[in-house]
């Protein structure tokens, strides 16, 4: 099964169409979710065929706003490929806010907590041989963003080579209208 085409907003081309089917490497979607003072990190990991390799949920106690959770999720995200031995990597969001950021060299200048938090994240890109940051509709990030809100009632777990229980049955990489 192929990963679907995605949309991609880049400093030099807006909305390219990203085929990943041609890509040699791990997908991982992630999402954030926010609830009751507490915010849920949820990712998955594709291989270039589509087929689930690892999840994870985590959850951080602390309040924060919606651009903060996904950068917070992008910062948790962004350690694990490292772990499990992936170099090659898409990592895809739904949140273009983040983005945009990530693209823009002027929000490197503005100093906020926001703003750090991806600064730290754009370090560590430099670990991996092959990277490209990237957006996808909501509806295409359903499994990060079911795994985000997981992640209140169960804070930390990983799952690989066979998906988690609440995406077994529905484990389905997005596909394109």
């Amino acid at each position: 099964m192929m990963v679907p085409p995605i949309q991609s907003t880049s400093s030099t081309k807006t909305h390219e169409e990203v085929s990943l089917g041609d890509f040699d490497g791990a997908t991982i979607y992630f999402d954030a979710s926010l609830k009751e003072g507490a915010t849920g990190f949820g990712m998955v990991v594709v291989d270039m065929h589509g087929n689930f390799m690892a999840a994870a949920v985590s959850r951080s106690v602390a309040s924060m706003d919606a651009k903060m959770g996904e950068a917070r999720a992008l910062q948790w995200t962004l350690e694990i490929p490292n772990d499990i031995g992936l170099s090659h990597v898409h990592v895809i969001t739904d949140c273009v806010i983040l983005v945009q950021a990530w693209k823009n060299d002027a929000t490197r200048r503005i100093c906020s907590y926001f703003h750090e938090v991806l600064q730290e994240c754009q370090s560590l890109v430099p670990s991996f041989v092959s990277f490209q940051f990237l957006h996808t509709a909501r509806s295409n990030n359903a499994m990060a963003d079911c795994l985000a809100k997981a992640a209140h009632v169960k804070p930390r777990n990983v799952w690989f080579d066979i998906p988690p229980p609440l995406l077994a049955n529905n484990f389905v990489i997005p596909v394109s209208p």
